[in-house]
């Protein structure tokens, strides 16, 4: 890629990277199932104690605990965060000022256990737990969960591994995102578990583009970075300039670009191509898009 490094000046910037290893995707992608149904977990309730649309719901990323987690969650005069950690699948009650209340280990337990577990703490901290559903599942087919997983961590290669993922991502999409104007939070949906911002495509225009991160999807299980912006038939129609190692990606409602671990796990300059893929991905699609 032939990258303009003084536009954004991004090999001034320091980057916390942990440099991934050699990852078994399959166990990775077994893992990452067991995470999701937990981040799924904490997404309802959020949902049962604000009262809010399922698909409004969107978590972060917490870089000083390493964990994924709700927003504060208000309730009774006192708040909480409830956050689960990837590298050991521990649930986290976290306080106002960023303290531990308690946690739970989810190793060999069952989902149904673990919401008993929530209700509980979440009752003893003075949080009023009456709006959370008397058991497993809520009412809402968006989440799937099923009550009666038992959670297994067989290795935590694999969550160490995915801890990594994140918090590298955290970090570049902060870096690029610090280096725009009207940009979005950076948040993580339940629904996908994909680390994302959005920006103006362009000055004044009602189409964002956006950067991220996911662990993987139904269409590709291996972790991957993307930039992204509506499809429309404008964008569609243009001829698109070869990436290195990237793929373009044409959906009815999306059109982007993908660079997938398989490719940057590979290499020892992770970063420095991580980097030039998301600063050449913006520039082709905003290109494109004039």
């Amino acid at each position: 890629m032939n990258t303009d490094y003084n536009s954004l000046l991004y090999l001034y910037m320091k980057i916390q990277w942990n440099n991934i290893g050699n990852v078994d995707f399959e166990k990775l992608d077994t893992y990452k199932k067991q995470f999701h149904s937990v981040v799924r977990l904490i997404a309802i309730v959020e949902k049962g104690i604000t009262d809010c649309d399922p698909n409004s719901i969107m978590l972060t990323w917490l870089p000083e605990f390493n964990a994924v987690s709700t927003h504060k969650c208000d309730s009774s005069g006192h708040s909480f965060k409830l956050a689960v950690v990837p590298e050991d699948l521990t649930l986290l009650l976290i306080r106002d000022n960023q303290s531990i209340e308690n946690s739970l280990s989810l190793d060999g337990v069952s989902q149904r256990e673990a919401y008993e577990w929530i209700k509980s703490e979440i009752n003893l901290v003075g949080i009023d737990n009456r709006n959370l559903s008397e058991d497993l599942p809520f009412n809402d087919e968006s989440f799937n969960i099923d009550p009666d997983l038992v959670y297994e961590i067989e290795s935590k290669d694999s969550g160490l591994e995915l801890t990594k993922y994140y918090s590298n991502a955290f970090e570049l999409l902060n870096h690029f995102k610090n280096k725009r104007d009207h940009t979005t939070e950076l948040l993580i949906s339940p629904l996908y578990l994909n680390l994302e911002t959005s920006f103006p495509i362009h000055k004044n225009s009602e189409s964002n583009l956006s950067i991220g991160f996911s662990p993987g999807d139904k269409f590709e299980s291996e972790p991957y970075f993307y930039v992204s912006r509506p499809s429309s038939e404008e964008v569609l129609n243009n001829k698109l300039l070869p990436l290195n190692g990237a793929n373009w990606v044409k959906e009815e409602a999306w059109f982007g670009c993908k660079y997938s671990a398989k490719v940057f796990s590979r290499t020892e300059s992770q970063l420095e191509i991580c980097k030039d893929f998301l600063h050449d991905g913006q520039g082709y699609i905003k290109a494109i898009s004039a």
